[in-house]
């Protein structure tokens, strides 16, 4: 669907964030899903680690985090400059038998190796659990990265009802009138910062100049926010079969088949969208439309509290309020 029009939403969640924001991993600023400063990776004509890591020895990642639905997500980049792409490793070096899957490609041309700068996200399934998670690539020059992002992503099950808003707002400006009846403004900000040299959430080719002269600066202004309604959601939709992340407490034993049923792996709105942003605290990449990929913001929740209005047996309504941030 095109002319920015809201279809069957998409939330991606940074894990390694999550986990880090709770106590259970440690992870470096390059693993955070904003600021997107890009930094200078350094030059290198070998295979090596990339400069920070996200060290999370002495901790491991619970089994069944990175899942069916996964993904991998590389922001503000300059891989094709280098002609280099980029891996997963754990940490004894061994590569990840994560296997890509075709829901997410994005600026993938086979192998995690992007065709243009800008950003790259790609769906897959198949992580192992394991003490460590470290990002290498191929390189043979300077490299810029900003964002480097390991998460799952969740669809919603249908679109949202078809009252719903969508508002660009232009807060960053401050406006006052003097005395003599002149009107003063002052800019903050306009839009979100660019990645580096580039816009956000655009694809360049260096080699044939993309951006020509100054058309970078004049890249989409405004926060975009979105309130949305979705009515008729059924319960497995929305919350876990199981509110705890163990047996015990919900009656069963060590011999019942949990998966895909516990807080911590079901495939339910609470479970991977909620429960993973911690309410509303951490910030998730938004797609309205899962079949647009021209419509990416990095957001949060912009609301203090979740409302599950029954409106019959095991269906219910919601409401969100999604704002962009920077």
């Amino acid at each position: 669907m095109a002319y920015q029009s809201v279809g069957t939403p998409r939330f991606l969640v940074n894990v390694l964030e999550w986990l880090d924001s709770n106590g259970a991993a440690q992870i470096d600023t390059i693993f955070r899903t904003i600021p997107v400063n890009t930094v200078y990776s350094g030059t290198t004509d070998e295979l090596n680690w990339v400069p920070p890591t996200a060290d999370i020895s002495g901790y491991e990642i619970p089994s069944g985090i990175l899942g069916s639905k996964s993904f991998v997500a590389a922001l503000g980049h300059t891989f094709p400059q280098t002609g280099s792409g980029f891996g997963i490793y754990d940490g004894e070096g061994n590569a990840y038998d994560a296997e890509a899957t075709d829901d997410i490609v994005i600026n993938d041309g086979g192998g995690l190796t992007p065709l243009y700068s800008g950003f790259t996200i790609r769906s897959c399934e198949g992580f192992r659990s394991h003490a460590g998670i470290y990002w290498r690539f191929a390189q043979a020059g300077s490299l810029n990265i900003g964002s480097f992002i390991i998460g799952t992503y969740y669809d919603m099950p249908h679109s949202p009802d078809l009252s719903l808003t969508m508002t660009r707002e232009y807060g960053g400006t401050k406006t006052i009138e003097t005395k003599g009846g002149a009107s003063l403004s002052n800019t903050f900000y306009t839009k979100q910062p660019s990645w580096g040299a580039h816009p956000a959430w655009e694809l360049w080719d260096e080699t044939t100049n993309t951006y020509h002269g100054n058309e970078g600066l004049l890249s989409l202004s405004g926060r975009r926010q979105w309130d949305l309604s979705f009515s008729y959601l059924q319960d497995s939709d929305i919350f876990p079969e199981l509110s705890s992340i163990g047996w015990v407490e919900a009656g069963y034993s060590d011999t019942d088949d949990l998966s895909g049923k516990t807080l911590l792996d079901a495939d339910s709105f609470f479970s991977q969208v909620v429960h993973r942003t911690n309410g509303g605290q951490l910030p998730f990449i938004f797609q309205p439309d899962s079949s647009n990929n021209n419509q990416f913001a990095i957001c949060k929740f912009d609301m203090n509290e979740f409302s599950f209005e029954q409106v019959a047996n095991g269906v219910y309504n919601i409401k969100l309020k999604i704002r962009e941030v920077w």
